[in-house]
């Protein structure tokens, strides 16, 4: 009897376990197909604000998001960076987590360091720090805008002329960790918004391009073994 117990104890316990629908990483939406849906009406997605750039931790149980609004004489009044987490199997409300970089912010490959533009936080055992670091040289005179870090360091961006940076031409470039620095950034495609695979095996962006189908598309390109792109 005591064994038989137990054997219906494992099979229930093994059907609960994979049993377990993972719709809690669509925020209890079902999971995603082939065609587009508003991600999270009302909690990501409203009708107040713009929501971009959203960014998932790799346990997919932090989210992050822009949100923009007041639109108004070309530019935005309200502008902010939020975060939900997956806390004893409850979604968070969304929480302000920087007032700034909502457009252009993404993880370091190990998820301890969040770049927006040229500058970054770091994660400790409490939370993210308050402290905002810069990546001083050799970015000071690049218009950094989206970045993508591959698993070796390698600093891929978008530069864009801002202000007082007219560094180089628009267009993607790239800066190799060598020895713990940066080293001067080398242009690879005339292209925005990259995103390099984390072994570089290859690269997307967008551009506007006359190939394309009128307005900014989305490319690729993929790296030769022991060759550049």
């Amino acid at each position: 009897m005591k064994s038989t117990t137990i054997l219906t104890f494992f099979i229930l316990f093994v059907i609960s376990t994979y049993g377990q629908s993972d719709n809690w990483k669509y925020l209890e939406q079902k999971p995603p197909t082939s065609e587009p849906e508003i991600f999270a009406p009302g909690i990501i997605s409203t009708q107040d604000y713009q929501e971009l750039g959203i960014l998932f931790s790799s346990d997919s149980k932090e989210i992050y998001f822009g949100r923009r609004g007041n639109f108004n004489e070309r530019r935005f009044d309200y502008e902010a960076f939020m975060c939900i987490k997956y806390v004893n199997n409850t979604w968070s409300q969304p929480q302000l987590l920087l007032s700034k970089g909502i457009a252009g912010t993404t993880f370091s490959p190990d998820g301890y360091r969040l770049y927006f533009g040229k500058n970054y936080i770091e994660k400790t055992d409490t939370g993210w720090s308050k402290e905002i670091k810069q990546l001083g040289s050799p970015f000071e005179d690049w218009g950094v805008v989206r970045s993508s870090i591959s698993l070796n360091g390698t600093f891929y961006f978008e530069n864009r002329f801002r202000g007082e940076y007219k560094k180089g031409q628009a267009g993607t470039y790239y800066s190799k960790l060598i020895d713990g620095k940066y080293i001067e950034p080398v242009f690879l495609v005339k292209g925005s918004h990259p995103f390099i695979a984390l072994d570089e095996s290859y690269l997307i962006f967008d551009l506007e391009g006359e190939q394309g189908c009128g307005s900014s598309d989305l490319y690729i390109i993929f790296k030769k073994k022991d060759a550049p792109f």
